[in-house]
């Protein structure tokens, strides 16, 4: 189980994540991350992800997927809805991630951001993008959306974004005992650089 946090701020994404790895009986604190660092042909297009479920689909965005190139004029939904999520149906087949059922193909669920726009990538590989700005999935998200509703503005400072998604996550472990620390956060600002912090270990932190 657990809870994933996303929000578009000025110039950047950010996208945090718990650490609570369990089923219904147990739960274990991930030494891992379940955020990645996906890197792209041009670094315009390089992105970050954070996922829920199969650790293994985590696995292969961060260490085996090829983002296919953009072509210049091609927007980034067009590219998002064709090249891009045949290529990641592709890489989950290849891996042993994909699953069929009822002649359905099935990946798996994770929040996106590139070029300065959160999305989410549901099982079937198709996405959305919020109007609000901000996604939550994972266990933990309805306590996380109704605390981003409360802290969230439109484009606040990639530093008070930072923090708002900080505050969603521990939020949900207080409210979820499915979600748990230490909680961490990526962010892509609009160059396409990439930072992953260390870990927080309480709200004292931030």
């Amino acid at each position: 189980m657990t809870v994933i946090v996303g929000i578009e701020c000025k110039g950047a994404v950010v996208i945090g994540a718990d650490s609570a790895c369990s089923d219904t009986m147990t739960e274990l604190p991930l030494k891992g991350t379940k955020l990645a660092r996906i890197k792209a042909y041009h670094p315009i297009d390089n992105q970050i992800a954070g996922g829920c479920g199969s650790i293994r689909g985590l696995q292969v965005l961060q260490h085996s997927f090829e983002t296919p190139a953009r072509k210049q004029d091609q927007s980034l939904e067009g590219w998002l809805a064709t090249e891009y999520m045949v290529v990641l149906r592709d890489a989950y087949k290849k891996a042993g991630v994909l699953t069929v059922k009822d002649e359905v193909a099935e990946g798996h669920n994770f929040l996106l951001g590139i070029g300065g726009r959160l999305f989410e990538v549901m099982d079937d590989f198709g996405f959305m993008r919020s109007h609000h700005g901000y996604l939550a999935t994972g266990f933990g998200w309805q306590v996380a959306l109704g605390a981003l509703d409360v802290l969230y503005k439109p484009m606040m400072s990639p530093q008070l974004g930072r923090r708002t998604v900080l505050q969603a996550l521990a939020a949900s472990c207080k409210h979820n005992h499915f979600c748990n620390w230490p909680l961490r956060l990526i962010w892509l600002d609009s160059e396409g650089k990439i930072t992953m912090s260390e870990d927080f270990t309480d709200s004292s932190q931030f």
